[in-house]
């Protein structure tokens, strides 16, 4: 006999693996190369009606701040890796 619920937790297994291929095939992008980046927030939504999202959120540290944090740790280069 059928089982909805397990077939709904199925779905959701398969789409939760199908989307973890796809943040692993494109890490590098998804990290990209901006200077200042603090930190990356990635989530997954599931929806019942077959529509999977990956959403990527990024926060930077505005140059002013990264070119300080710079001059205080002793690393001078961060103009010449722009």
């Amino acid at each position: 006999m059928s089982n909805g619920f397990n077939e709904g937790h199925d779905y959701y297994v398969q789409e939760l693996r199908k989307a973890g291929e796809t943040i692993i095939k494109n890490a590098r992008s998804i990290v990209g190369e901006e200077p200042g980046l603090c930190d990356i927030v990635v989530s997954i939504r599931l929806t019942p009606d077959n529509l999977t999202i990956i959403n990527v959120d990024k926060n930077l540290y505005p140059d002013h701040v990264v070119e300080d944090l710079c001059e205080e740790s002793g690393f001078d280069d961060y103009q010449e890796d722009l």
